[in-house]
């Protein structure tokens, strides 16, 4: 088997920005805007999914008006809508929040998974093999499940915060099911502006009609792979709606609450 000012600090300290000397793409996280503009309910953003793709084929996301869960694999976007249904996403589509990075096996730390895995052993398993607790990691775990239960959540007429729409999200119970996890873990020490800390995860069948944002599931077997991530770069929306946003509220409880 497997705060916040300081936070604020660090997190700006760990940022890559244009004009330094230009990270591996394959140890560097992309995350298209800060998740507490999707806290506040700063739900449209104007990067198009075919943007995202040329930063990374690997990640996780939502579409504007919070318009369903995004899962990115092999370089291919498909969405979970609230309805049940799995699609791929066209390019045009726009995005208020993704976090994608350059997916490489090479690099990436492998573990085989064995016998019956219940979803907190998983989480445990994966994190005893980081090599530190200060680094992003990209995290993907392919395998045969006994259970999955997901979640999405319906596309919003009017935006409001993140909080209030996930309590009208959509629970799906997939059952035995082949597929990949997806997602990231990043350090609790960059509170919670930037991204979500600790395991942010979706799911994507083999045969990709299921999906979502993982709430729980039980592994049988499969493979772990862990890509760590030493660099981070993100876009400052710049649309008059986030210029204007009162982001000094920590969003942790409302991240907790929404994303766990």
């Amino acid at each position: 088997m497997l705060q916040a000012a300081a936070a604020k600090a660090a997190a700006a300290a760990f940022l890559w920005t244009p004009g330094a000397d230009s990270p591996s793409q394959h140890t560097l996280l992309h995350v298209t805007s800060p998740i507490i503009g999707l806290v506040e309910g700063l739900l449209t953003g104007e990067t198009t999914v075919g943007d995202v793709l040329q930063r990374g084929d690997f990640g996780i996301g939502t579409l504007n008006h919070l318009d369903g869960e995004v899962m990115v694999l092999d370089g291919v976007a498909y969405q979970k809508g609230g309805e049940g249904k799995c699609r791929l996403v066209d390019p045009s589509e726009q995005t208020p929040f993704m976090t994608v990075t350059r997916w490489c096996p090479d690099v990436a730390d492998t573990v085989q998974l064995s016998g019956r895995t219940e979803h907190s052993e998983l989480l445990a398993e994966i994190e005893g093999h980081f090599p530190s607790q200060n680094l992003f990691y990209a995290i993907r775990v392919t395998g045969r499940f006994e259970g999955m239960r997901t979640r999405s959540v319906i596309k919003q007429a009017v935006d409001r915060p993140l909080a209030a729409v996930a309590k009208d999200q959509r629970v799906f119970e997939l059952g035995a099911c082949s597929g990949t996890l997806m997602g990231f873990w990043t350090p609790g020490y960059l509170g919670s502006g930037l991204n979500v800390p600790g395991f942010h995860l979706h799911f994507l069948s083999d045969d990709k009609t299921q999906g979502g944002h993982l709430l729980d599931c039980v592994a049988l077997e499969g493979k772990v792979q862990i890509q760590a991530l030493h660099s981070a770069d993100t876009d400052l929306p710049q649309t008059q709606d986030f210029l204007a946003a009162d982001l000094t509220r920590d969003p942790a409880d409302d991240l907790n609450s929404a994303e766990k």
